[in-house]
């Protein structure tokens, strides 16, 4: 228990051991109080007593200050940490910044008790308001250290009306918060409609590169909509994305896929592309470096079977090159992700890129 308590004060900060030892000096003090008190020695009992409620608050002042620079650099971790660990690392963080109030709060209930008694015993007007201010300030603390913490779940911004692909895959989980959301009518951020400069000044502010920009994009949006909205996250060097999908057990869910114009593609991979596919309202088309394979008609699990089948010829690739036509919508182009990267339950192709300018006949 000793290991877990020094622990947690470690966690909270250098203001918890302050609040530790401020509280075992006024435990002192309210001994003090007490045998003053019982000696009858009610001049000196009454000084202790307001001594004991100046402490109070001291270690409630101690535990709001600890809280707030706790917190602070705790939201200043979340602005540079990955999308999808910040609603992770708020909670936690959020966590041990509270454990500066509870210390606080238990610290300051015996010097509280005791210097209450002590100037409702004494009858001075100046220690009853003294009295009355602590209690009311330990009664604001706990109510604060009370509040909910931030739930760890991911919070999605998504406008009214919004419908969000479906998908059959096994894909993760969505994680951190989706902020940037497409429909056929507008471009939103954080639940409001803005503009592209708008989106590529938040995103600059964001986090780096590397991290995933999960995309809240409603399946009717065509693809020119869409390839819009990437290229404006390229301007702010976002280039590795997520659809939000809809799970098959309803859940939001995340199907990964990179932009063709990031610098390297496959950065998890370093492997070339082998196999690209072109979707079109009619079909696909099928390219590989041995040349261009013969068209599929618009049917998913034909297209699944065929690029398994690729997967036999080429089994060391690990990256598809996915393009669309302009009126492709993106419910077609998450179906056809999902088609070319996985069969049976497995992962074919776990590297997915789309873009480019694959000519569709």
């Amino acid at each position: 228990m000793l290991t877990s308590l020094l622990q947690s004060m470690k966690d909270a900060g250098p203001f918890a051991w302050v609040v530790v030892a401020g509280g075992c000096a006024s435990v002192v003090l309210s001994l003090l109080t007490l045998g003053l008190a019982a000696a009858s020695k009610s001049e000196a009992a009454k000084i202790a007593a307001a001594l004991c409620l100046l402490g109070v608050l001291a270690l409630l002042g101690l535990g709001e200050l600890g809280h707030f620079f706790a917190l602070t650099s705790t939201l200043r971790a979340v602005e540079n940490a990955p999308d999808d660990l910040q609603d992770l690392l708020l909670l936690k963080g959020s966590g041990e910044a509270r454990l500066n109030l509870r210390l606080a709060l238990f610290a300051a209930g015996l010097p509280l008790l005791t210097g209450v008694v002590g100037v409702l015993r004494g009858r001075v007007r100046v220690g009853l308001a003294l009295g009355a201010f602590s209690l009311a300030a330990f009664a604001a603390v706990l109510v604060h250290a009370s509040l909910p913490l931030p739930s760890g779940e991911p919070t999605m911004a998504a406008p009214v009306g919004l419908q969000l692909p479906p998908a059959s895959g096994s894909w993760r989980s969505l994680r951190g918060a989706a902020r940037v959301a497409v429909t056929p009518e507008a471009l939103w951020l954080d639940g409001a409609q803005v503009e592209r400069a708008a989106l590529v000044r938040a995103l600059n502010e964001g986090a780096g590169s590397d991290s995933v920009l999960p995309l809240l994009v409603d399946e009717r949006v065509p693809f020119s909509t869409l390839r819009g909205v990437l290229r404006a996250a390229g301007e702010a060097n976002r280039h590795v994305f997520a659809f939000v999908v809809r799970g098959s057990d309803a859940t939001p869910r995340v199907l990964r896929f990179q932009d063709l114009s990031a610098p390297n593609p496959e950065p998890e991979t370093g492997l070339s592309i082998h196999l690209a596919v072109s979707v079109s309202t009619e079909g696909f088309h099928l390219g590989m470096i041995q040349g261009e394979l013969d068209p599929i008609p618009l049917d998913w699990g034909t297209l699944n079977l065929k690029v398994a089948e690729v997967k036999t010829e080429v089994p060391g690739n690990q990256a598809v090159r996915v393009a669309a036509a302009d009126d492709v919508t993106v419910g077609l182009l998450v179906k056809t992700l999902e088609a070319v990267s996985q069969h049976d339950g497995a992962v074919m192709h776990p590297v997915l890129v789309v873009g480019g300018s694959l000519e569709v006949r």
